[in-house]
């Protein structure tokens, strides 16, 4: 799927898995929408499709990608006259007649769907993205990253910590900055998924944003401007990221 896709594997990740089961009441027809931000292909796979029930999509129009985490989001976040109902309602959609046995793969959170005729019927839904971004932890790999990071920080002393890699973890969802009514007092705020928020510095959050990708624990830091004089001094606020999981630490590819 990655190489169908063209997205990288070693980056390819699951961030999602779910039957979605219509109820006999269903609508016929609903609002189009976008999957959430993680979900940048995704995969249907039909179980059990009655007769007139198809999926629709809008391929090549309305292309930007929800951001967010999650569908209501997204709609909530639009104008009035950007509504999917506004925006397509002249443009004719793609109708795919998928049954069991077959595949549908698309562009999730920025290509707007839906299933028309959906009563009774049964997909499976898997979705992926090379964005490393699993916010649920439904890809096996994530949890056994995050059990690992924790007993690496255990383990070591913080001298040794700099000889190992660094990720943010996949399942932090979101940062955001909010401005209080004491006197707009600003706060940042960290979330990773199934964790309890919580509050970090700007130097912190700088220190999260120059983490592009699995780097070593000495480039993070070479990052903010600091001197190889300066690395263990930096070294307890990559702890304390780590231990409440927006960081993961990571053994050296070599090893």
């Amino acid at each position: 799927m990655a190489k169908t896709a063209s997205l990288p594997m070693d980056k390819f990740t699951l961030c999602e898995r779910h039957i979605k089961v219509y109820e006999s009441n269903a609508k016929a027809h609903v609002p189009a929408h976008k999957d959430r931000v993680a979900a940048q292909l995704t995969v249907g796979l039909p179980l059990n499709i009655p007769e007139g029930s198809h999926i629709v999509l809008w391929p090549d129009d309305q292309l930007t990608i929800n951001p967010l985490n999650s569908t209501a989001l997204w709609r909530t976040s639009l104008d009035e006259k950007d509504l999917p109902e506004n925006v397509l309602k002249d443009i004719e959609p793609v109708r795919v007649y998928a049954e069991p046995g077959d595949v549908v793969l698309f562009r999730g959170n920025s290509i707007y769907h839906e299933r028309e005729n959906p009563a009774n019927s049964e997909v499976l839904y898997l979705k992926f993205n090379a964005m490393r971004l699993d916010p649920i932890g439904e890809d096996p790999s994530t949890l056994m990253q995050q059990e690992t990071s924790q007993e690496i920080l255990t383990a070591n002393d913080d001298e040794a910590l700099l000889d190992f890699e660094i990720e943010v973890s996949p399942r932090l969802e979101k940062i955001s900055r909010h401005y209080t009514r004491l006197y707009w007092k600003e706060v940042i705020q960290v979330y990773v998924g199934g964790e309890k928020e919580f509050n970090i510095s700007e130097l912190e959050l700088d220190t999260i944003k120059k983490i592009n990708g699995v780097i070593t624990i000495r480039q993070a830091i070479t990052n903010l401007g600091a001197s190889e004089f300066e690395y263990l001094k930096h070294i307890p606020m990559i702890r304390r990221l780590a231990e409440l999981k927006a960081l993961d630490i990571r053994y050296p590819a070599d090893q």
